[in-house]
């Protein structure tokens, strides 16, 4: 005994952390959720345009605006590279008018070879894609199956999107 540190703290950190080990192993699956209510709480304290912008720095390399790319799609999984590989043999002038907004990074290299913009960013979030992306948008085209998505689905992204868009 050290004596820096009374008995009723010690036992005061003593059972948080006990609580704390016991509710976060049941939290773990409701970590979307919670991610999503603190997101909207801290919009509501901080302001909207300072949270969640997403990595922008790819758009402003490429001319930032993406006027003429009118065509947006959420996420980049199989029907998007098979969509963006037809469109490559068969209609290559839309090329130059999607832009995928993803959040794994190593397929971007790849698609500013075909002549695709793209941004990294998280497309559930409505501060993300309203940064990832500026200009008009006519058609959004979400990729991905409601299966592979977590904390939202396919019917939640195009809500977003139409409200953002």
């Amino acid at each position: 005994n050290y004596g820096h540190i009374d008995e009723d703290t010690l036992t005061i950190l003593i059972w948080t952390f006990s609580l704390l080990a016991i509710l976060s192993s049941y939290m773990i699956g409701f970590n979307y959720r919670i991610y999503g209510m603190m997101c909207r709480a801290c919009r509501r304290v901080v302001g909207r345009s300072s949270i969640g912008q997403g990595d922008t720095s790819e758009q402003h390399e490429e001319g930032g605006d993406h006027v003429d790319r009118n065509i947006v799609l959420l996420g980049f999984h199989k029907i998007a590279a098979m969509l963006i590989a037809h469109f490559e043999h068969h209609e290559p002038h839309l090329l130059a008018k999607i832009h995928v907004i993803d959040f794994h990074e190593h397929i971007m290299p790849e698609l500013r070879k075909r002549g695709v913009t793209c941004a990294y960013g998280d497309i559930s979030s409505p501060d993300v894609l309203e940064h990832a992306h500026h200009g008009d948008v006519r058609l959004v085209i979400s990729s991905i199956p409601d299966s592979m998505l977590r904390g939202v689905d396919n019917l939640r992204l195009l809500q977003i999107s139409k409200q953002v868009w």
